[in-house]
C-alpha cells in the first residue's frame, strides 16, 4: 500500500513519483513519461499494483542492471556521462564475477575501490565510485535493492593539489611551438609540394586549433563549450560571447553564461564569424573528408599535448588547463574570486576556491602582459578599455597568411574540376 504520494519534474524532463510505503518509508521512481497527464496515468497504475516493473525484479545480475541502467542512461544523461558509466561498469566486472547485485557485499565494493586506488590513481578510483555509487542508488529507487551498498564505503579521497596553468611568458612559448608547425605547412605549400585532400585538411584543422587554442586561453571556456561554439552566441557589438545551451550542446552545469572578450579573442572570433559560411555556423569546425563537424576531443587534446611536449613545457598540462590558466591569471591580476567563478560558469563557490592559493604578491609580474581591465568593468556592468594580451601577433598573423594560401588552392582546383 503505498500512502501519500506525489510528483516532481527531472532536469531531463521526465516526471518522478514520490511515496511513501508502509514503514514511512519515502522512495522515488521514475514514470518514464514527459506529459503530467501520462505520468497520473502511470500513477494510477502503480498504486493499483497493476505496474509492476522494476519493483517486481529484485534480483537481476550486475550485467543485467547494467544493461538496463544504461538504457536509462543513454536517454537522461550526457554522452560523456554515459560513456564514463559503460567504462565504469565494465571495469567492475573485470574484478569481480557476474552475480546478483543483491549478493553484493561492502568488502566487494571496498576490494574494488581498493584495487583501483592501488593499480590507477585516488581521481581514477574516485570517478568509478561516484560513477557506481550512483548507478546502485539507482537501483535502490526503482526498487531493486534496499540499501545501497557503494554508500557504506566511503569515498576515496583526493589529494589537494595547486591546478597546473601557463603564465603569458609560458603561453608565448607554446605558440611559438605551434608557430613552428605551422611555418612548416606553409612552406609545403610554397614550395609547390602537391597535398591530399587529406593532407589539404590537415593544415585547416591545426591552423583552426591553434585559433581554438588562443581563443581557449584568453575566454577559459571548457573543451566541450569553444567546439560547440557558433556565431550566433558571440557579439561583436558588446565584445561578448554567450556560452549556451543547445539541442546539440548543453554546459557542464546546464547553465548559461556570458564572457567577455579582450582584444585577442575579439581579433580572432571576428575573423572566423565572418569566415564561418557552410560549416554550419560552427566557428572552430573540423574538416573530415570535405565536411564541416565539431572539432573532436581527442583531436584537440593529442595535438595539444604534442605542441606542449614540443613547447619543452610540463607535459602534465592538458587542454583543460588553459582554463585554470585564464582563472589563475584572472585571480593574480586581483579579479575577486566570486567574479571569476561567474566568469567561469561555477556552481559552487568551493569549486573556485581551488584558485584561493594565489595572490599578487606570490605571482607579481606573471601578468603584466596580460591586461584584464576589461573583465573588471565588465563584473560592474560595462565593457569598456582595449586590452594587451601578450598573444603573439606574429603567430595569428601567419595563421591568417595560411589561411589566404589555402583558400587560393581551393578556387585553383574548383576551376580546374569546373
Amino acid at each position: 500500500m503505498k500512502k501519500s504520494h506525489s510528483l516532481s519534474r527531472h532536469a531531463s524532463g521526465i516526471l518522478y513519483l514520490w511515496y511513501t510505503d508502509d514503514h514511512a518509508k519515502r522512495h522515488k521512481i521514475s514514470t518514464g513519461c514527459r506529459l503530467k497527464a501520462d505520468a497520473k496515468t502511470w500513477v494510477m497504475k502503480f498504486l493499483g499494483g497493476q505496474v509492476q516493473g522494476k519493483s517486481g525484479r529484485k534480483n537481476l545480475s550486475i550485467k543485467e542492471f547494467k544493461d538496463e541502467y544504461l538504457k536509462h542512461s543513454r536517454q537522461h544523461h550526457k554522452l560523456k556521462t554515459y560513456r564514463n558509466c559503460q567504462t565504469c561498469f565494465n571495469e567492475f566486472l573485470k574484478f569481480i564475477d557476474d552475480r546478483p547485485i543483491r549478493n553484493l557485499t561492502v568488502k566487494d565494493i571496498q576490494d574494488f575501490v581498493n584495487h583501483k586506488q592501488s593499480s590507477t590513481s585516488a581521481a581514477t578510483a574516485r570517478r568509478i565510485y561516484t560513477a557506481m555509487s550512483s548507478a546502485f542508488e539507482t537501483a535502490r529507487q526503482w526498487q531493486y535493492l534496499d540499501t545501497n551498498v557503494w554508500r557504506a564505503v566511503k569515498k576515496p579521497k583526493l589529494v589537494e593539489r595547486t591546478p597546473l596553468w601557463l603564465t603569458v611568458p609560458e603561453f608565448q612559448v607554446l605558440l611559438d611551438a605551434i608557430g613552428v608547425d605551422l611555418q612548416r605547412d606553409q612552406k609545403r605549400i610554397r614550395d609547390g609540394v602537391r597535398l591530399k585532400r587529406h593532407e589539404q585538411e590537415g593544415v585547416q584543422n591545426r591552423l583552426m586549433l591553434n585559433r581554438l587554442i588562443l581563443v581557449g586561453f584568453n575566454t577559459g571556456l571548457r573543451s566541450g563549450e569553444i567546439r560547440n561554439l557558433k556565431v550566433s552566441s558571440v557579439d561583436l557589438g558588446r565584445r561578448v560571447l554567450k556560452v549556451r545551451n543547445t539541442d546539440e550542446f548543453t554546459t557542464k552545469t546546464n547553465r548559461e553564461r556570458v564572457v567577455p572578450l579582450n582584444d585577442t579573442s575579439f581579433a580572432v572570433l571576428s575573423y572566423l564569424c565572418r569566415e564561418a559560411e557552410g560549416s554550419d555556423g560552427l566557428i572552430f569546425p573540423l574538416v573530415h573528408n570535405g565536411r564541416f563537424k565539431v572539432m573532436d576531443e581527442s583531436y584537440v587534446g593529442r595535438h595539444f599535448k604534442s605542441w606542449i611536449i614540443k613547447a619543452g613545457l610540463n607535459p602534465r598540462l592538458r587542454f583543460h588547463d588553459l582554463r585554470h590558466s585564464y582563472a589563475s591569471n584572472l585571480v593574480a591580476s586581483g579579479v575577486p574570486i566570486y567574479a571569476v567563478g561567474k566568469l567561469l560558469g561555477h556552481s559552487d563557490t568551493k569549486t573556485t576556491e581551488i584558485y584561493s592559493h594565489l595572490s599578487v604578491n606570490d605571482l607579481q609580474g606573471t601578468t603584466s602582459n596580460l591586461d584584464l581591465s576589461d573583465v573588471r568593468e565588465f563584473n560592474k556592468g560595462e565593457v569598456a578599455g582595449r586590452s594587451k594580451t601578450g598573444v603573439s601577433a606574429e603567430v595569428d598573423a601567419l595563421a591568417i597568411q595560411l589561411q589566404v594560401i589555402l583558400e587560393k588552392m581551393a578556387a585553383a582546383k574548383a576551376s580546374q574540376d569546373g
